[in-house]
């Protein structure tokens, strides 16, 4: 299956986004607190990135387990979304 390459920030934003999604008891969308995710080795299941802060007995482990399947994290995303931000502001 071919992941989808995201920034640290594009992970984080997808992840609260689907949180969000799936909880509508949140309440206050913005008090929704999604750390950024911290890049490792590739693993048995070609996974790169995860969010250690977030408890595994936690709804949210399941949801960032999920886009650890769909995303991988890569500094290159990063470097085209600051690109991209340059000329939409010049």
């Amino acid at each position: 299956m071919n992941k989808t390459i995201l920034s640290a920030t594009q992970i984080s934003d997808e992840v609260k986004k689907r949180l969000l999604l799936q909880h509508t008891s949140v309440g206050d969308p913005s008090a929704l607190s999604v750390p950024l995710p911290r890049r490792h080795p590739l693993d048995a299941q070609s996974r790169n990135w995860d969010m250690v802060e977030v408890d595994s007995s936690s709804y949210k482990r399941r949801v960032i387990e999920e886009a650890r399947k769909e995303f991988f994290f890569s500094d290159e995303a990063d470097a085209d979304e600051l690109i991209s931000d340059a000329f939409t502001k010049s």
